[in-house]
């Protein structure tokens, strides 16, 4: 049964103490991940999860929670973090039940939505480190020498193109999943 969950008061009980039920709270959204004690009951490699809203953890990919990154809301996230957490949400949604959500987590957007606000924001973030590399170099932005530069390491794209490559991804999967 979905239910609003108060993160100290009743989330923090569900940590897997004394065979207790393991919940795991991901951008606001709680699932039971009893079924995976193994990963995140006492004692385990990321029991720092369970009982808890894990999202910063899960977007940093680090189980030492003294180095989870200090964010105060899931917008102040880079691109890379909001990707990762957004591919550990639909991790969590294909392998446990989602039994509830924490209110002030939930930002009412869809995954799909999610996914191509990460996307975006991490494309912006390319193209600022692509004009701060430019003009480190002390380039003209529109020359072909700077096309040429933007496509190392690209396979012959630019990171633009890269980037429209993966949303064009995400969704042709996302159209292939509602098939």
């Amino acid at each position: 049964m979905l239910h609003s969950c108060e993160p100290v008061a009743e989330l923090k009980q569900y940590n897997g103490q004394n065979d207790a039920p393991i919940f795991v709270a991901v951008r606001g959204f709680v699932f039971d991940v009893t079924a995976g004690r193994d990963f995140y009951g006492p004692g385990s490699s990321y029991e720092v999860l369970a009982g808890r809203d894990a999202s910063l953890g899960l977007a940093s990919m680090e189980t030492d929670e003294a180095k989870w990154p200090k964010k105060a809301t899931m917008d102040e996230l880079t691109g890379m973090e909001t990707d990762t957490l957004n591919d550990w949400l639909q991790r969590f949604e294909d392998k446990y039940p989602l039994v509830g959500f924490l209110p002030e987590g939930f930002d009412g957007r869809t995954l799909q939505e999610m996914t191509e606000a990460a996307h975006a924001q991490a494309h912006a973030e390319l193209q600022e480190e692509e004009a701060a590399a430019l003009a480190a170099a002390g380039s003209d932005s529109g020359s072909e020498e700077d096309t040429d530069l933007r496509k190392r390491g690209t396979g012959g794209r630019t990171y633009a193109d890269a980037a429209a490559a993966a949303v064009d991804a995400t969704a042709e999967d996302d159209k292939d999943k509602a098939e």
